[in-house]
């Protein structure tokens, strides 16, 4: 006799239920799968070797422009519409995501983003972000992007992409920071200095650095929400962008008196930060 016979047929449709969607489970990738798609690895050095086969945009004023993009997490679609905005503005050189790229860290995040890099015309560069270093997230940033600190040295500009996610690292590598920096450095990552992960000690010792070293500026997400944020300290400007919900993003200039001057966009760019 069947044995299956001996238990009511509503439990044993249970049973086969379960075996069905538990060996169909087992065909889709695990949510903590870190295996990254060759078509997204690397893609740092990659868009810094596009960026540096082409020539610097420069209008006939001397200013230098590129875009910010701050923690697009949870909104691939408002990700994707700011990135096809901004590819239309022919005077951006690069983009920067200024972290929180994911949520949770999770690859299926990860690869909703690189979607959109890859197919941005203009080259984009990003730091990691606290969400991006949750679970797996730091290995699979490093291979999908690569260097968590690295410098990109373009149009006689030097940009500074830090990582200072001092809960996920354990530390933040103030060395690195002041070893890069100079009087034509811009400062991108994640968390802004103000007193979050860091202490006042920590404030003091990062402000300091850039008052030293004479910075053009600082560029920061993590803390934008809805509302930007300028400020100025030892008069070196810092900038935190808003939060990438609605297509937002913002324009940096550059002028020819190595001033910085921010367009605000939501769509578009109407708004100039004073």
């Amino acid at each position: 006799m069947n044995t299956l016979l001996k238990y009511p047929l509503g439990y044993v449709l249970i049973i086969s239920l379960c075996s069905i969607f538990i060996n169909a489970c087992s065909m889709e990738s695990s949510p903590w799968d870190v295996n990254v798609d060759a078509e997204y690895q690397d893609l740092t050095r990659k868009h810094l070797d596009a960026l540096y086969a082409r020539d610097p945009i420069v209008n006939d004023d001397g200013d230098f422009t590129f875009a910010i993009v701050g923690d697009p997490q949870g909104t691939p679609a408002d990700f994707k519409a700011a990135i096809d905005e901004i590819n239309r503005h022919d005077n951006v050189n690069f983009i920067l995501i200024l972290g929180d790229m994911t949520d949770y860290g999770l690859l299926h995040e990860y690869e909703w983003a690189a979607q959109v890099i890859v197919e941005s015309s203009v080259p984009v560069l990003t730091v990691i972000g606290n969400h991006d270093a949750i679970s797996h997230g730091k290995d699979i940033y490093t291979d999908m992007f690569g260097p968590l600190d690295y410098v990109i040295e373009y149009a006689g500009f030097r940009f500074a992409m830090w990582n200072n996610n001092l809960y996920e690292f354990g530390v933040t590598n103030f060395e690195w920071l002041k070893n890069n920096l100079d009087e034509n450095t811009i400062v991108a990552s994640h968390v802004p200095p103000v007193q979050d992960m860091h202490n006042a000690e920590q404030l003091d010792e990062w402000l300091a650095i850039n008052r030293d070293k004479q910075i053009l500026g600082s560029l920061h997400g993590h803390r934008g929400g809805k509302n930007s944020f300028y400020w100025e300290t030892d008069e070196t400007p810092y900038y935190v962008v808003a939060r990438n919900r609605g297509e937002r993003f913002a324009i940096v200039t550059i002028d020819s008196e190595r001033e910085i001057n921010i367009l605000e966009c939501t769509g578009k760019c109407p708004e100039e930060v004073e």
